[in-house]
C-alpha cells in the first residue's frame, strides 16, 4: 500500500475554524513509502478527504505534541502539521480494514455548539482508559459530502467506518474506548455512524436558545441570510436564522433518539451539577463511576484555552451582542414550532438530576 509523503512549503488557510481540507497547504510530493509502515512508525493522524483526489490526507506533528489534549483537534494539527501524507481511498478501506475496531468501546459526541460538547470531551480525555478527540475534522468533510437524496450514503457509511477506525490512534496502551466530538453539522451523519457502528454511545448536547443564541453570536456573529434569501424582502432576519437553525439540530436529534440509542444531555445541567450529570454520562457509555472525580478536573479550566474561541479573548473582543429586539425574534420563532413553543425546551431522552 503505497503512500505519497507532501512537504509543506505553506500554511495558507485563510481562519483557522474553516474546514480542514487539502488547500490548506501549498504542499509538493517528495517520496514515496509504505502507509502500513508510516503509520505503524510515525506521529501521522487523520486530517482531512480529498474527494476531488480520491485520497485521505494524514498530517504529521510533534510526538511531543498530545491532540488528546487539545480543545480543537484539527486545529492542533494544522498549527504543528510538519509533513502531509496521502493514500488513496483504497488503500485507506484496506488499512482501515487491517486494523479494524481496536477500540472496545466507541462514544459519539453531537451537539448543537456552543454547549460545553468541547468541556464534556475534555472531561473524557482526563481518564487513562479513553482517547478522547475534539472535532476531527475529516468527519465534517464527510458530512459535507452526502447527497440529499442519500444516493450515496453506501460509500458514505464505509469512509465514516474507515475514518473512525484510523483515527483510534491512542497514546497510552490503556486506552480502550474512543471518544469523539464532532462539529454540530455531522449530525446529519449520526444515523450512518450507527449502520457502522451500532453498539456505539451517542451523546447530544444543547442548552437554552436564547443563551445558545448569545453564545453564538458573540464567538461568530450573526449568521448571513442564504443566498437564495438575499434579496431585500428575505423572509427572515439574523435572529430568527439563529432560532431556525437551533430548532432544526433538536428536532433531528429528536427524530434520531427515537431509533437509535441516543442521550441528551443540557449545558445548564452539565453547569449546575456536573458530578451527577457526568455519573448519568458514564452510566450510560458503560464507564466506571469511580472515574467520574477524575473527569471532574476538566471543568477548573477553560476547555478552548488557546484558541480564537478562548473566554478570555470573547470577553476582550467588542463582540456582538443579543438585544431585546433579537431575543423576541428567537421567541417568536420558537413559540410558533407545535412541538417545541420556548427557548428552554427539554428534548426527549435527557439526562435529568434530582436534587434530595
Amino acid at each position: 500500500m503505497n503512500a505519497t509523503i507532501l512537504h509543506i512549503d505553506r500554511k495558507v488557510k485563510r481562519r483557522e475554524l474553516d474546514a480542514a481540507g487539502i488547500d490548506d497547504f501549498q504542499c509538493r510530493p517528495i517520496a514515496s513509502v509504505d502507509a502500513r509502515t508510516a503509520l505503524d512508525n510515525e506521529p501521522f493522524t487523520l486530517y482531512c478527504l480529498d474527494p476531488a483526489g480520491g485520497r485521505a490526507v494524514f498530517v504529521k506533528t510533534s510526538p511531543e505534541l498530545n491532540l488528546d489534549r487539545e480543545p480543537f483537534y484539527y486545529v492542533a494539527q494544522y498549527r504543528h502539521a510538519e509533513l502531509l501524507m496521502t493514500v488513496s481511498f483504497a488503500d485507506f478501506h484496506l488499512l482501515a480494514g487491517e486494523q479494524r475496531d481496536s477500540f472496545e468501546n466507541l462514544i459519539l459526541i453531537f451537539s448543537v455548539g456552543r454547549c460545553g460538547s468541547t468541556l464534556l470531551s475534555q472531561a473524557f480525555s482526563m481518564l487513562d482508559s479513553v482517547q478522547s478527540l475534539s472535532e476531527p475534522d475529516v468527519f465534517t468533510n464527510i458530512s459535507g459530502l452526502r447527497r440529499p437524496d442519500g444516493g450515496n450514503d453506501e460509500e458514505l457509511t464505509r469512509l465514516l467506518q474507515s475514518s473512525v477506525r484510523l483515527t483510534f490512534r491512542p497514546r497510552r496502551r490503556e486506552a480502550t474506548t474512543l471518544a469523539i466530538k464532532f462539529r454540530s453539522q455531522t449530525l446529519g451523519m449520526a444515523f450512518l455512524l450507527h449502520l457502522a457502528f451500532p453498539s456505539a454511545k451517542a451523546l447530544f448536547l444543547y442548552r437554552n436558545a436564547e443563551s445558545w443564541a448569545q453564545s453564538y453570536v458573540r464567538a461568530f456573529g450573526f449568521p448571513l441570510p442564504p443566498a437564495r434569501m438575499a434579496e431585500p424582502d428575505a423572509p427572515f432576519l439574523p435572529a430568527e436564522l439563529l432560532a431556525r437553525h437551533w430548532a432544526s439540530l433538536i428536532h433531528r436529534y429528536e427524530a434520531l433518539s427515537g431509533s437509535l440509542p441516543m442521550l441528551g444531555l443540557r449545558y445548564e445541567t452539565l453547569l449546575a451539577e456536573p458530578t451527577e450529570a457526568l455519573r448519568a454520562v458514564f452510566e450510560y457509555c458503560g464507564l466506571p463511576q469511580t472515574e467520574v472525580p477524575k473527569a471532574e478536573a476538566a471543568f477548573a479550566r477553560d476547555s478552548q484555552r488557546g484558541t480564537s474561541l478562548a473566554r478570555d479573548i470573547l470577553i476582550r473582543r467588542n463582540a456582538a451582542q443579543l438585544t431585546p429586539e433579537h431575543i423576541e425574534q428567537i421567541r417568536g420563532v420558537l413559540g410558533s414550532d407545535p412541538s417545541i413553543r420556548n427557548s428552554d425546551f427539554v428534548a426527549a431522552n435527557t439526562v435529568t438530576v434530582y436534587r434530595p
